[in-house]
């Protein structure tokens, strides 16, 4: 059985200890609105790899704005991502209006890094 180990702080800041991406698989480094997402929100060195983070992305247009999810698959290369244009009281409850075309926009942003 292979144990994976998921940490939710749900944000990241300098005083953060980068010493929790050292047993961590995956750890969600932003958990906020549309519009705050920006990529220097989220830590990227030698010991907080993008590859094991992951963003939660509330609050935003009805469709996931492109730009945004270039960055969270090219750019910054982020193992695991959620978007929901729902805001944050009712987004983990409710099924977004924006995820029928999300998960095909990631794939589709993903298929571009390999050509």
């Amino acid at each position: 059985m292979l144990i994976q180990i998921t940490l939710n702080p749900g944000t990241w800041s300098a005083s953060s200890s980068p010493d929790y991406f050292s047993f961590a698989d995956l750890i969600a480094t932003f958990e906020n609105t549309y519009e705050n997402f920006a990529t220097s929100a989220f830590p990227n060195n030698a010991s907080t790899p993008t590859n094991k983070q992951a963003a939660f992305v509330h609050t935003g247009p009805t469709s996931a704005p492109i730009t945004m999810v270039q960055a969270i698959t090219q750019t910054l290369g982020l193992k695991a991502s959620f978007y929901s244009d729902l805001p944050n009281t009712v987004a983990y409850n409710q099924f977004a209006t924006s995820w029928p075309e999300y998960p095909g926009q990631l794939v589709l942003t993903q298929e571009s890094l390999v050509l």
